[in-house]
């Protein structure tokens, strides 16, 4: 298969994990190119936003190693990742459940497709619409709540736990999230961190 239906499948197979579609979340829970897949689903977009919301500062390309924009775009896909484990492990060690963490990230990871809605803010921002950060912002909770929906189903269809235990467990995935960005954000950016 040559790159570009692969990439195209791999899109389907994100999009079809964002309708909580069962049999794909399975599938590629178990693809260990899937991880590969997952990280550069989550990394892209990140990289794109640093890049054209540097563009987009008065100082040009230089601000791009300026605390104040790497990490407050890198510090929500850091955080993200961090709940992933922390909720499988959770499912795992309280509530006994059955999947593995790398499965889960996989799914969650693919589930992150929806951040790529934020390439054509920051290519707007670039060319000075809006302020970069607000609009994102708003996207950074649109992707949160969508995969912790994606989330839910998947602590019942892989992990198999109960569905309250299932509401118990993306409770404490929320606070965890907010809480991991909060430490992040105070120690990487300091006072100025916001988080929407």
């Amino acid at each position: 298969m040559n790159l570009k239906n692969y990439v195209i499948s791999e899109a389907k197979n994100a999009i079809a994990i964002l309708k909580f579609d069962k049999v794909m979340m399975a599938h590629v829970a178990g693809k260990s190119d899937a991880t590969r897949n997952g990280i550069i689903i989550l990394v892209v977009p990140a990289v794109f936003n640093i890049i054209f919301g540097s563009l987009s500062f008065p100082s040009g390309f230089s601000s791009i190693f300026s605390r104040f924009l790497v990490w407050p775009l890198l510090i929500p896909v850091f955080a993200f990742v961090g709940m992933i484990f922390g909720v499988s492990y959770v499912a795992r060690k309280y509530f006994h459940g059955v999947g593995n963490d790398i499965g889960f990230f996989r799914v969650l990871s693919y589930a992150g497709v929806i951040s790529w809605l934020s390439i054509p803010v920051a290519v707007l921002s670039m060319i000075g619409v809006f302020d970069i950060f607000n609009l994102l912002s708003i996207i950074n909770l649109a992707v949160v709540i969508m995969v912790f929906a994606v989330c839910y189903h998947l602590l019942l269809d892989y992990h198999k736990v109960h569905k309250d235990d299932a509401v118990k467990i993306i409770a404490i995935g929320v606070v965890g999230y907010f809480v991991f960005q909060w430490i992040l954000g105070k120690i990487l950016v300091g006072s100025v961190y916001r988080y929407f």
